[in-house]
């Protein structure tokens, strides 16, 4: 499981196994709470895993953003980072594309830059096509 937890708030993004080739995405903390599962093929999840490596490489401040979006395009992680080491992700999740119910959430944490090489070593991509 990864957890991304503010260092501001009790907002927190955790992502884990739900079931065969499905990760559960789950937002909570004041005043905000969603869930989406979320499908992986074999190379979503990698992409996901290289780009929670990539973040966890980081030892200083970038420029721009990096961001992850799956291909069911429900469910989509991005981060920036200011010249003083603040992280900031931007989670946003959705579902019942097209439906009259459709519906999207989208929340902000705010993280430090020291703390990001933890994300990526909780969480194995490798099996996400087995079932668990």
């Amino acid at each position: 499981m990864i957890k991304i937890r503010s260092c501001t708030s009790n907002r927190e993004l955790r992502i884990s196994y739900a079931r065969y080739s499905y990760l559960l995405a789950e937002l909570a903390g004041y005043p905000v709470s969603a869930s989406v599962e979320v499908w992986v093929e074999t190379g979503d999840a990698a992409s996901l895993q290289a780009f929670l490596a990539d973040l966890g490489e980081q030892e200083r401040p970038w420029t721009g953003k990096r961001e992850w979006q799956s291909i069911e395009d429900d469910f989509k992680l991005s981060a920036t980072c200011t010249a003083l080491g603040h992280v900031f992700f931007s989670v946003q999740m959705s579902g019942l594309h097209g439906a009259p119910e459709e519906w999207a959430v989208m929340a902000g944490i705010e993280y430090e830059l020291g703390r990001l090489e933890h994300l990526s070593s909780n969480l194995d991509f490798e099996d996400a096509s087995t079932d668990r």
